[in-house]
């Protein structure tokens, strides 16, 4: 059954002057708690860790995904605010202005799905159900959805991670099995929708957090069978197979909101099923390593995230 969140705060884009900053993480929509669902935006300015407001979405909603480029980010699916309504509708988050539209609805409604891409396009999979083994393609500049490939499994609660050609969706669960997160992995090529099964994961994790540059990705935390996992997994392009990697600096948990640049990598908020967290992590790349970095505003949970400056392409 849905659970029915209530929104703190109006809707509209923005409703206050949105301070400038440098290159930012962007953390959009979710919940604080059982009650509150979100509308608001928080930016994580890479350059020195300031949390700052970013504009609204047209409304609030949880369970969402994000994805995007330099110059927009793409919200999409969810659950609205107050309701049980599942959305196929997406909010267009332009990094210029910080304005929020209406963008192109996907072909069905999606929640608890994952987002991804890369420069032209954002790739959006899983659903309510992993039955649905169905993607949608988004391309920024047209704002044309179409077909992005046919997974290998359906999956809810999975990641994306990738480069300047894939993404790799990992993670999740199986309707019917939902406390054990899966290890398998698909490749996406999002310019020609061909989907293949690629090596899995040691551990199966669901919803982790996952961040990337151009040559490995890292997939953190999540969860499985009543316990959730500091533990990470780095996924090399190059080689298609997964390592140890360095474990998360706070709190283990799931529906992690990560993102980053080609320096760092940040996860944020999440849940440990009873609470919804204002935690984040600093992963850098040059030295491996994750670090306790500064709380968010407030608590986030369910939300999606995105980047000015996406560390992948």
């Amino acid at each position: 059954m849905l659970e029915m969140l209530f929104m703190g705060g109006g809707g509209g884009s923005p409703v206050e002057p949105v301070p400038a900053s440098g290159p930012y993480a962007l953390f959009a929509g979710g919940s604080e708690n059982a009650t509150t669902v979100y509308d608001s935006t928080e930016r994580r300015v890479y350059s020195n860790d300031t949390n700052l407001v970013g504009g609204k979405l047209l409304g609030g909603r949880y369970n969402l995904a994000g994805a995007g480029n330099s110059t927009l980010a793409i919200f999409s699916g969810g659950i609205a605010s107050g309701t049980s309504t599942q959305l196929a509708s997406t909010n267009r988050y332009l990094h210029a202005d910080h304005t929020v539209t209406l963008g192109t609805a996907l072909a069905a409604t999606r929640y608890v799905h994952s987002g991804g891409g890369v420069s032209a396009h954002a790739l959006f999979a899983g659903a309510t159900t992993s039955t649905n083994l169905t993607t949608d393609r988004y391309t920024y500049a047209s704002n044309v959805v179409a077909s992005g490939g046919t997974l290998t499994a359906g999956r809810v609660e999975s990641v994306q991670f990738g480069n300047g050609t894939y993404t790799w969706l990992t993670g999740g669960y199986a309707s019917g099995a939902v406390q054990t997160g899966l290890t398998s992995t698909d490749r996406i090529n999002i310019a020609n929708a061909a989907v293949v099964a690629n090596n899995n994961m040691a551990q199966g994790r669901r919803g982790p957090g996952a961040i990337n540059i151009s040559t490995y990705g890292i997939v953190s935390s999540g969860y499985s069978d009543g316990s959730y996992f500091l533990t990470s997994e780095k996924y090399t392009y190059s080689a298609g197979t997964y390592a140890a990697g360095t474990a998360i600096g706070s709190t283990a948990r799931t529906r992690i909101l990560g993102t980053g640049n080609t320096t760092v990598g940040i996860m944020a908020g999440g849940s440990t099923g009873t609470n919804y967290l204002d935690n984040t992590d600093k992963y850098t790349y040059a030295a491996s390593t994750y670090a306790a970095s500064v709380a968010l505003n407030g608590t986030r949970g369910r939300g999606a995230s995105a980047s000015s400056t996406p560390g992948n392409f």
